[in-house]
């Protein structure tokens, strides 16, 4: 027979506060349901065996709801990570909304940046355009020559010079009009680009209205072309020149005979009788040729004349051409290509004042209920934390500690035998 052992004050409190832990903290059903099974069972059994069973399912039931609260607590911290600081959630919002207004405005100013940049090249190119069309113009330009005895003058005539003004004036104006049109076209279209982070934070933005319409009068296309000036001899002057020279040339010839002749000749008095011979029988030579020499080279320099007279009268119009586009485009450049961004510029920065500061301002307050709204749940968190922590250091450090203790002392002891 075995020696009976002492009845022990059973169930304990360790236990007692395990099956109460429903009432103090919030349990899966299944652990729930575990602890009621034991409270069902724990009113029929009153043994030291039956109080061991019961001490052994305690502790085991206690482990399992410490490692789902060593769940639920990392789940917990995992989810405080995520939320993040209220401040900083706050400051996000503010940032998000401020850096969208500082990128519009940013974009905006890189746009009208561009646009004056590309037409101050496509100026430049358009003059060169231009230019190529009036040389075209200055080629079939039509001369008037007006002869003197001594002189010829050439220049520009007059109903072609008029039509090469109308010419000009019509390209300034269209020229006037292509540069505001395009340059109104490429803002409107970079702006509407350049709004679209405005348009993020208010989507009812509108469109920045480029002014059409621009104080500017097309340049006056003043032209004044040079006359040319060819000087020249008379006919008979030209002839008596060319006569005398020849002959000039026939005296040294018949001086030479002259010297190699005075032994046979015997005195100085034929060498001049010589001389006078050849100048009489050249003379009428000398005429007929120079008449037709003559008027060959007039005729070579009036055409040559002529020639230099059209290039230095199309380099002096040419001149005046250039000087005339570059006064237009300046002119163009400094009231529509810096001035229509200018305006276009202020116009977004307005915008930017009115809907992007109201844009920043209501950021602000959906930041600040956020935050609000994150301190909140962070506060709930840190509260639910700070319960399951507190509880499962109780359910370990004294409910388990206890269970476990009492366990090992209603462990049975060994048989005695009679």
């Amino acid at each position: 027979m075995t020696r009976p052992q002492e009845r022990s004050p059973d169930p304990s409190p360790a236990l007692r506060a395990l099956l109460d832990l429903p009432l103090r903290a919030q349990l899966s059903s299944e652990h729930r349901e575990a602890l009621e099974d034991m409270e069902q069972r724990l009113r029929g059994g009153d043994t030291v065996p039956g109080w061991l069973r019961f001490y052994t399912s305690a502790v085991e039931i206690a482990e399992e709801i410490m490692r789902s609260w060593d769940a639920r607590l990392a789940d917990l911290q995992r989810q405080r990570a995520q939320i993040g600081d209220p401040g900083a959630t706050r400051q996000r919002a503010q940032s998000n909304a401020r850096r969208e207004v500082d990128r519009t405005r940013s974009t905006a100013r890189q746009v009208t940046g561009a646009v004056v940049t590309d037409w101050q090249e496509r100026l430049r190119r358009q003059i060169d355009h231009v230019m190529e069309d009036v040389r075209r113009h200055l080629d079939d330009m039509p001369l008037r020559a007006r002869v003197t005895k001594t002189s010829i003058e050439y220049s520009v005539d007059t109903a072609w010079l008029t039509g090469f003004r109308a010419y000009l004036e019509e390209v300034l104006v269209r020229w006037l009009r292509a540069g505001g049109d395009g340059v109104k076209a490429a803002l409107e279209a970079g702006l509407s680009s350049a709004l679209e982070p405005l348009r993020s934070l208010v989507p009812e933005t509108a469109m920045i209205k480029v002014p059409t319409s621009v104080p500017l009068a097309p340049e006056k296309a003043v032209l004044t072309p040079a006359e040319k000036r060819t000087e020249r001899r008379t006919f008979l002057a030209s002839l008596i020149q060319y006569v005398r020279g020849h002959l000039a040339v026939v005296g040294s010839i018949a001086g030479l005979l002259a010297v190699v002749g005075s032994p046979v000749l015997g005195s100085s008095k034929g060498s001049v009788n010589i001389r006078q011979w050849l100048a009489a029988a050249a003379t009428p030579l000398f005429l007929a040729l120079g008449y037709f020499i003559v008027r060959r080279d007039r005729r070579q320099a009036v055409r040559k004349g002529r020639a230099q007279a059209r290039k230095d009268i199309a380099a002096s119009l040419e001149s005046d051409c250039r000087k005339l586009l570059e006064r237009q485009a300046q002119a163009i450049e400094r009231t529509i290509v810096r001035k229509l961004p200018e305006q276009a510029l202020a116009e977004v920065e307005a915008l930017l004042q009115t809907q992007g500061e109201a844009a920043v301002c209501a950021a602000d307050e959906r930041a600040a209920g956020e935050a609000s709204e994150v301190a909140i749940k962070l506060d709930r968190l840190n509260e639910e934390l700070s319960r399951l922590r507190t509880q499962r250091a109780q359910l370990q450090d004294q409910i388990v500690f206890e269970l476990r203790r009492r366990a090992r002392e209603l462990s049975p002891a060994e048989p005695i035998e009679e």
